[in-house]
C-alpha cells in the first residue's frame, strides 16, 4: 500500500505576500478548489489580495471575530471564495489542493483528513533570516544545525523525544519523521510524515515542535 504521506511537499516563504502569490497562482493554473489553512492574520491578508481580482467573488466569509484557532480560505474554479474558522466538516471537504501553515496551530488531524481525501497537500513555513545550507551542498561538517551528524538510531544528537525517529535516504539527507508511543492503559499511537524532498532538521522541528526537546 502506498504511503500517502510521502506525497506531501514542504516549501518555505519569506512573508505573507509569498504564500498569497503561491495561492493565487495555483488557483489560476488548476480547475480544482485551492485552499490555505493558517492563522487569522494570514488568511485575512490572502482574502484581501484575492478580492482585488475581478474574477473572484465572495460566496461566504466569517472573519468578523479573531480567535486562537486555524482559519481557511478557498477558491473554486468558478472564482467563489470561502473564508472561515476551520471545522472538521463542511467546506473543508471540497478543497482539492491545500497549503497548510506548519508554523501555526494546525492540528495533525487536519493534515490527516486531507491526506485521507487524496488532496494535494503542501506544508509551508517561514524562512529564517539567516541563510540555510543547501541540502545538495552541505558537507554536514558545519554547525548549521540542519542535518543529523550521527546514525538515525541515535536520538541524542537529534535532541528529540523518545519514540521519535528521523529517517534518511541513501545519501544521508533527511526525508521523514515517524512517532510512536504507548501509554499505561495499553493505548498505542503511531504516525509518520514523509516527503520525496530532502528535509532539514529545522523543517521537521517546525512541523512537530512538541517532539523536539
Amino acid at each position: 500500500m502506498r504511503n500517502k504521506y510521502r506525497d506531501i511537499d514542504i516549501i518555505e516563504v519569506d512573508d505573507y505576500a509569498d504564500i498569497a502569490d503561491v495561492f493565487m497562482g495555483a488557483c489560476y493554473h488548476t480547475d480544482k478548489t485551492v485552499g490555505v489553512i493558517a492563522d487569522y492574520d494570514l488568511i485575512a491578508h490572502i482574502v484581501d489580495v484575492a478580492l482585488e481580482h475581478d474574477d473572484v467573488s465572495v460566496k461566504y466569509i466569517d472573519l468578523l471575530e479573531e480567535v486562537d484557532r486555524p482559519y481557511f480560505v478557498s477558491i473554486n474554479d468558478d472564482g467563489d471564495l470561502l473564508a472561515a474558522p476551520v471545522e472538521m466538516d463542511g467546506f473543508l471537504w471540497n478543497i482539492d489542493v491545500v497549503y497548510i501553515n506548519m508554523d501555526g496551530e494546525v492540528r495533525q488531524e487536519i493534515i490527516d483528513m486531507f491526506v485521507d481525501n487524496d488532496a494535494d497537500v503542501t506544508l509551508f513555513g517561514y524562512a529564517d533570516e539567516e541563510p540555510i545550507c543547501n541540502p545538495k551542498e552541505c558537507g554536514k561538517s558545519c554547525d548549521c544545525g540542519l542535518f543529523d551528524k550521527v546514525d538515525k538510531d541515535s536520538d541524542k544528537k537529534l535532541n528529540v523525544k523518545p519514540g521519535v525517529k528521523v529517517t534518511k535516504d541513501k545519501d544521508g539527507d533527511m526525508n521523514g519523521v515517524s512517532f510512536s508511543r504507548t501509554d499505561n492503559s495499553g493505548g498505542y499511537e503511531s504516525w509518520s510524515v514523509y516527503s520525496n524532498r530532502e528535509l532539514p532538521i529545522e523543517a521537521l522541528s517546525r512541523l512537530f515542535p512538541h517532539l523536539f526537546k
